[in-house]
């Protein structure tokens, strides 16, 4: 696949299910929503502007969140039982997908 192909996938998916997620915010309350949603539009945003995938992990590492919920994201990756505050967290993860989405659509990397 091209540079090219892998960002119009990306697009895709963004343009796609994650649309349809921003558009209900209760679903954020859920945290596993919430860790997906982060690691997801980090790895949408990556592959629109360099043409290349990410690993999960190195999605955290590049959530669009404060450094405490980045903390506790790499916590939950390594297995730990670790809780979010459901609302904050819900309410953080909701918005980076919202301006992620939204740049997607617009065709903004």
């Amino acid at each position: 696949m091209s540079d090219h192909d892998v960002r119009e996938a990306a697009r895709a998916e963004l343009a796609g299910y994650w649309t349809w997620a921003a558009r209900r915010p209760w679903l954020w309350l859920d945290p596993v929503i919430a860790d997906l949603g982060l690691t997801s539009m980090a790895r949408g945003r990556h592959t629109l502007a360099n043409g290349e995938l990410l690993s999960k992990t190195q999605a955290v590492e590049q959530a669009d969140a404060p450094a405490w919920l980045i903390d506790q994201l790499r916590a939950r990756r390594r297995g730990e039982d670790i809780t979010s505050p459901r609302v904050r967290t819900a309410l953080i993860a909701w918005r980076d997908a919202r301006r992620t989405v939204a740049r997607a659509r617009l065709g903004l990397a």
